[in-house]
């Protein structure tokens, strides 16, 4: 007996669980598609053979991708791409490939402040040497 389940519906709840992080629970009530059904899916997906491929390469893939976006624009595309949305494209795909390679994707200013308090900056003073002019001695610009 055929398969009663849709290749959408199979793509919708794999989708669901591999890439939304649902539980099967929720993927079932998103899709329709029964628990024990998605697992059969999950289990026959995580095997896939072009899947592990490009779960091992997504990095390189992802910059194949770029490369070939940035080839292909020439000034006209590229003078539309800029009014429209800027390099927006190329730079998620950068994004992507710094994530999956576990490198930093940006600095924040939280990751700053943490850097500058774990720095300890120590003044002769504190550390007992007198330098024989204090911080009240030097000129203040006003």
């Amino acid at each position: 007996m055929p398969d009663p389940i849709t290749e959408r519906d199979r793509q919708a709840a794999i989708k669901a669980v591999i890439d939304n992080k649902l539980s099967y629970r929720q993927a079932e009530t998103l899709t329709g598609v029964s628990k024990s059904k998605i697992h059969e899916l999950i289990q026959e997906a995580k095997a896939n053979p072009e899947r592990i491929l490009f779960r091992d390469n997504k990095a390189e893939i992802l910059e194949g991708i770029q490369a070939k976006l940035i080839s292909l624009a020439d000034d006209d595309l590229l003078k539309t791409m800029l009014s429209k949305r800027g390099f927006t494209d190329a730079a998620i795909l950068e994004d992507k490939i710094r994530l999956i390679r576990g490198q930093a994707t940006s600095i924040s200013a939280v990751d700053i402040r943490q850097l500058i308090a774990s720095v300890s900056v120590d003044t002769p003073e504190d550390m007992g040497v007198d330098m024989g002019v204090s911080v009240k001695d030097v000129p203040q610009n006003k």
